[in-house]
């Protein structure tokens, strides 16, 4: 999916939750002290944006993976985030200024962003460093969301008409028209219209939910929300 709708997104689960889900500083903190499973958490959210930021620094593929494994080793030791606070901005800010350090203490590489060409390795040759970060960043949630929902379909039983309604969503290219699927679902063209709207309507909760655990408090996820539309809009 290369895109959110954001009339779909922003409006869908607007409603505040009685009780704020774990959270990304949640892990953050729990990181900080030792959690391993937090850790692990971290690096499965944070593994392809670092990778992707490195790529469009300048290095190769190989030496992107090598600095991404190296930095996160080095990052989860015990006691590197212990002095991290939800007070001093995003996480992911916070990770951008440490892999610069890093990179900058052991390559003999670039010493700043620049971006460079790579033709067919990226998705926009004309995108900064931070830009292909953020992009990768909001890739990851939206994949995210994504699994969620089909494991949501896939409980109530509707794995298949998940497979085939997903090309449906909001910025993927449909293959088949609502009447072709009807056929194949069995249901009518009107039926397939409204399993669509539900469909989107279930993928911008389960993206805003994603959204939620990336932030410090509920009062910041319509901003967050905003801003990853912004990030697949340009």
């Amino acid at each position: 999916m290369d895109r959110l709708d954001q009339k779909t997104a922003v409006a869908a689960g607007a409603s505040a939750p009685s009780a704020m889900p774990p959270t990304l500083w949640t892990m953050v903190l729990a990181a900080g002290a030792g959690s391993d499973a937090a850790l692990e958490q971290l690096c499965r959210l944070y593994w392809r944006p670092l990778h992707a930021y490195l790529r469009r620094w300048g290095f190769n593929d190989h030496d992107a993976e090598d600095f991404t494994q190296m930095f996160l080793a080095h990052l989860l030791r015990k006691d590197r985030l212990a002095g991290v606070r939800r007070e001093k901005g995003r996480f992911r800010s916070y990770l951008l200024a440490a892999l610069k350090n890093f990179v900058a203490d052991r390559s003999s590489g670039p010493r700043r962003p620049k971006p460079v060409p790579l033709p067919g390795a990226l998705p926009d040759p004309g995108a900064s460093p931070e830009e292909e970060f953020e992009r990768s960043f909001t890739m990851t949630l939206i994949q995210r969301a994504l699994g969620r929902l089909g494991e949501d379909y896939a409980r109530r039983g509707m794995a298949e008409r998940f497979a085939v309604l997903r090309q449906f969503l909001p910025g993927e290219e449909p293959a088949s028209t609502q009447a072709e699927v009807g056929l194949r679902l069995g249901l009518s063209e009107g039926a397939v219209g409204k399993a669509v709207y539900d469909l989107r309507r279930r993928f911008a909760k389960c993206f805003r939910e994603v959204v939620a655990q990336t932030v410090s408090a509920f009062e910041e996820v319509e901003d967050e929300v905003k801003h990853h539309l912004a990030v697949m809009s340009r």
